[in-house]
This record gives structure tokens, sequence and C-alpha cells, in this order.
């Protein structure tokens, strides 16, 4: 069991995946939570919202991406690091703050907010004995990894307060990944007292390779061993700028050389509904190309998380669910 006692508390769990590398994956999932985050604060100021939630970003990478490059920034004090080998508390409950890094920023109108992370060390190796020596292991590496998920989850979920947790996986479901989706949807399923809402968030770009096989493997991907359903939302990222260069396409048409780009994101999110029917609880939605974004992930040009946060908050032009009426009003 995930949650053995706890208060009754909204807690939501996002899964961040993708099928491929360098889709955006990280940057979309730190901009869920400095979205979140700052949101939550803007409604506090408002009145609007009285709801004790924190948020967390869980660095399920195992390359640590997230972590060791956009989020931590200088960052010059002490990081906490959530280790596969770190067995000291195996059998115990696990105490959250050891690992737990409170990163503050700062954005007008609110001015200072915050956010969690449980960050991943980047250098994490699993080892077990033989007669000869050692050897490495990554099943026995991603097992020890996943209790540690487990235990971190639990002792958020006991913390008191409503939680918003999204957690940003490697690329590629892996056997880790989906064992974690089982507790998360199991206990969702089977204790109510725990209020949770589970979603899985698949990104895409408009690459058509990317794009075919992220609908592929959400057809054929294994079932929950647990009866719950599943809510899958697929986002399409554009980081090739599409509209730039469906204006350069038409520039070029008709001069030697020249192409005409067809692309038309209505239809690419049309696609997705229509390959993914037989979910019940299919959400389509697109994130606009971002040059501010794209520009502070550079190298030499990286901007962290902390230090700009403005970069990493949605907003409806950037940011869309596909059906809402605002986004049909916006793309007739």
């Amino acid at each position: 069991k995930l949650v053995y006692s706890m208060k009754k508390r909204r807690n939501t769990i996002i899964m961040i995946n993708s099928y491929k590398g360098g889709s955006g994956k990280t940057s979309i999932a730190l901009s869920y939570c400095v979205t979140r985050a700052y949101r939550n604060k803007k409604n506090a100021i408002q009145g609007k919202n009285a709801a004790d939630e924190k948020v967390f970003f869980i660095d399920m990478d195992l390359l640590g991406t997230g972590s060791e490059y956009m989020l931590l920034g200088k960052k010059e004090e002490k990081v906490r690091w959530l280790n596969s080998e770190d067995r000291s508390q195996a059998g115990s409950p696990l105490r959250l703050e050891e690992y737990v890094n409170v990163l503050k920023m700062k954005q007008d109108p609110v001015g200072e907010f915050e956010m969690y992370g449980i960050l991943s060390n980047p250098v994490m190796d699993a080892y077990f004995q033989e007669e000869d020596g050692f050897r490495k292991n990554r099943s026995v590496e991603e097992a020890f990894y996943r209790n540690r998920i487990k235990n971190i989850l639990e002792a958020i979920m006991e913390n008191g307060s409503d939680n918003y947790i999204v957690m940003d996986c490697s690329p590629g479901v892996s056997g880790m990944e989906k064992e974690i989706m089982n507790i998360i949807y199991g206990e969702s399923y089977e204790n109510k007292k725990t209020q949770m809402e589970v979603r899985e968030v698949y990104i895409t770009t408009y690459d058509n390779g990317h794009f075919k096989k992220t609908l592929q493997n959400l057809r054929t991907i294994q079932p929950l061993r647990v009866s719950a359903e599943r809510n899958i939302e697929v986002v399409l990222n554009d980081i090739h700028n599409i509209p730039k260069l469906k204006k350069l396409s038409d520039s070029q048409e008709g001069i030697e050389g020249g192409f005409h780009l067809r692309l038309e994101e209505k239809t690419a999110v049309e696609e997705v509904q229509r390959g993914l029917k037989s979910f019940k609880n299919l959400k389509v939605c697109t994130v606009a190309y971002n040059r501010y974004l794209a520009a502070s992930s550079l190298y030499q040009n990286t901007e962290s998380v902390v230090s700009h946060p403005d970069k990493f908050i949605f907003n409806d032009k950037i940011f869309r669910e596909y059906g809402a009426p605002e986004y049909e009003e916006s793309n007739k």
C-alpha cells in the first residue's frame, strides 16, 4: 500500500514521459510545476483559493538532466539528492526533509513563491556481489530506486497538505515506471481516502517518427494490473517553430528548391484523437513555440528555472487544451 493512514486531502500525481529524448519533456514538466506554484500564490493573494497545496517536482530521469542543468543553475547551497543506493533507511519510515530541496523564485506580481524538488543524482550505479567481485546490474538499481520513489510519495501524502506532484520520467516507459504507475493507479482505485488524481502525460513533437511512435506505443502499452481507468494526455510540443516554417515555405513556393509545408496543428491533434480513441479519458494539448525558453536552454545560454521562472510559466496562448472554447476561437 502506498498510503497507510492520512487525512482526506487532494493529491494530484502527473507522470510526464516521452518516447524520444529532446522532446522538451523536462521543460514542460518544470513548467507544470512553476505554473501551478505561481498560480497558487496568485490565487492566495487574491483570496480565490485557501487550499494549502504544495508543489513537488520529482526527477525520475536517471540521467538527472532536469536537476543538474535546468533546475539548480549555480545553486551554491548543499543539494539533497535521491540516490538509488541509499539504503540506510530500509525498513524504516523515510524522512522527507532529508530529500527535499526548497526552490524559491520571484515573479511579478506575486513576489516570492516556492516549489519543492526531489532530485536524482545524475551518477547512480548499483552492483551485486559475486565470488570474483562486483558487477553492475541496472535492474537492481531500478528496484531500489522504485522503492525510494514509493517511499517519497508516501511521505509527501502524509504531510497534511494538498499535493501537486509532477514526476519527470526517463524517455520511454521503463519497467520501473510501469510499476510506479501500477502502484499509484492501484492506490487511487482502492483507497478513496487519498482523493488521488492520476494523470499520464506524453510529450511528442511534430517530427513524423516521434509522432507516429508515440501513438503506436500508447496503443500497445501493456495494460495495468488494476481496474482503474487511465487518464491519458498527449501534448504536442512545437519545438520546431511551425508558424515560422509555414511562413518560410509560403515565401519559397514557386522558387527553385523551395518547399511547401502542409502541417496544420488541427490535423495533427485530430490524428491523435483518432489513433487513441480507445481511451475513454483522453486529452490532447498543444504547447506553442517559445523562443525565450528555447534560447535560455542553449549551451552557454542556460538560464535556471529559479533565476527565470517567467520563461516557464504557461499562459493560455502557450499551453492550450484542444476542444476548449477559447482554443477553437483562436484557430478559426
